[in-house]
């Protein structure tokens, strides 16, 4: 059987925000319940510090110059010839992305079998409206998530 994989990709978080890399005035129960039957890497860098080309490079195994994207600015290009969902894919694997990707058009797959698209309010195609967005209005019966008040990072 193969090992179920779960790859947590978060913005500008470092190693020492963790409970199970030793962190002392974080909380974090449930990636420190995770990291009990995972492995946790001690030496792991990105390759770019903004967050975009950081997803695209580890998403494509390319550098973010060759990758086309160097700055927040630049939405993930429609295709790749390589990526990990698609390497995962030709090993049996069903790959699923959840949250923001980055990508243009918003809705590729890039390989992915399933999206759950969080995109914080980005809207790049006319009448796009995010998985979350759409959840979230068929909850409340509007669309309007946040106040005038706070934006996605308040």
């Amino acid at each position: 059987m193969k090992p179920n994989i779960i790859l947590f990709m978060t913005d500008q978080q470092r190693w020492d925000s963790l409970g199970c890399y030793g962190s002392d005035f974080a909380e974090t129960p449930n990636i420190d319940s995770l990291s009990d039957d995972a492995a946790v890497f001690q030496n792991a860098y990105s390759s770019c510090p903004a967050c975009i080309p950081a997803r695209g490079c580890l998403l494509t195994g390319l550098n973010q110059y060759n990758l086309g994207s160097v700055t927040y600015r630049a939405p993930l290009k429609a295709d790749y010839p390589v990526t990990l969902p698609k390497l995962l894919k030709k090993q049996g694997y069903r790959t699923v992305a959840v949250g923001k990707n980055h990508f243009n058009p918003q809705r590729a797959m890039h390989g992915y079998d399933k999206i759950f698209l969080d995109e914080s309010g980005r809207i790049e195609s006319k009448g796009f409206m995010s998985d979350y967005t759409a959840w979230f209005k068929s909850q409340t019966g509007s669309a309007k998530i946040l106040s005038a008040d706070m934006d996605f990072n308040g």
